[in-house]
């Protein structure tokens, strides 16, 4: 297994459509939001990438950091990055349906070529006991999307999601026996699948198991029959209920350093979404949570370095 040097890691801020920045920050509802909403949930992203240039200026290498967004409200962060040169991740899927579907199935080459972006971000949901006809169909829009990238470019950075389907459900006693006992093996068998499948990115952006056994079968996956070309990242904070406990953000932070063929950290809304929060109640000015969240990564980055450290010294 090939894996990352020591300086090669990279930290990417999630600000895409993971969350509704208009419904669940700013708060608007409507079918139909205000052009208001729409300014307010961009300058939040905004927010977040000036957390990460303050992050750079304070001494984090531009190497190290990147930031995903859509091409909605996220465009300007993303047109900014570029100008900054440090990774950008653009998303390519259209937001909402279970399985994967391009957000523009003729066009998204040439948009992302036009952003600038380094990566075609594509979030999947692939449970490889799900319904047959979806799968096939999703998996084809895949196949797709990976050949594009890797013929035209950006180069292809791909989230797995497993979710439970309804019969596995009925066989445990609840969500948290699915992740414990069941999804490390589902997602191992969904890997193999979109890879025997022809889905090649060179990015695999995986949400580890607690335990550092499945956590290196998952990551040993991706770089199986001489794969050299690709890295892994390992989320954390997509649990915005689960993972708001610094105690459980540690945990993975640590597992992932900890992990061979690691090479950083996905950062979903938990990093982000309380300091906006606390920004949108007036408690922060904008300034303040520029600050506070160019500590928080930066704080995230050197713990992921210094976790290693500790483990190689050991």
């Amino acid at each position: 297994m090939s894996g990352p040097e020591k300086s090669d890691f990279i930290f990417v801020a999630a600000v895409d459509h993971r969350i509704d920045f208009i419904k669940d920050l700013v708060g608007d509802d409507r079918p139909e939001p205000l052009a208001a909403s729409h300014e307010k949930a961009a300058d939040l992203k905004g927010i977040v990438f000036a957390a990460i240039a303050h992050a750079i200026e304070s001494g984090l290498p531009k190497s190290q950091v990147g930031i995903w967004a859509d091409t909605d409200l996220g465009e300007a962060v993303l047109l900014r990055g570029r100008g900054m040169s440090f990774t950008t991740v653009a998303s390519v899927e259209r937001r909402g349906p279970q399985h994967f579907q391009f957000q523009n199935a003729l066009g998204f080459s040439e948009n992302l070529q036009r952003i600038g972006a380094s990566y075609a971000g594509a979030r999947v949901n692939h449970n490889i006991e799900g319904d047959l006809s979806e799968s096939e169909a999703h998996l084809k829009s895949l196949r797709r999307l990976s050949e594009i990238s890797r013929s035209e470019g950006p180069p292809l950075m791909v989230e797995l999601n497993i979710p439970p389907t309804k019969r596995q459900m009925a066989r445990l006693d609840d969500l948290n026996e699915w992740k414990r006992d069941f999804l490390p093996a589902v997602m191992l068998e969904a890997m193999r699948s979109l890879q025997d499948n022809g889905v090649e990115p060179a990015i695999w952006v995986l949400e580890p198991p607690d335990q550092p056994i499945p956590a290196s079968a998952l990551v040993a996956q991706a770089y199986v029959d001489d794969r050299v070309n690709v890295r892994v990242l390992f989320a954390v904070g997509n649990d915005r209920l689960g993972e708001t406990d610094p105690e459980a953000v540690d945990r993975k932070i640590q597992l992932a350093a900890r992990t061979a063929g690691v090479s950083g950290l996905l950062l979903g809304p938990a990093i982000y979404e309380p300091t906006l929060k606390s920004h949108i109640a007036g408690n922060m000015t904008r300034s303040e949570a520029i600050d506070a969240l160019s500590e928080i990564i930066s704080s995230i980055a050197k713990q992921f370095a210094e976790s290693g450290i500790a483990l190689d010294v050991s």
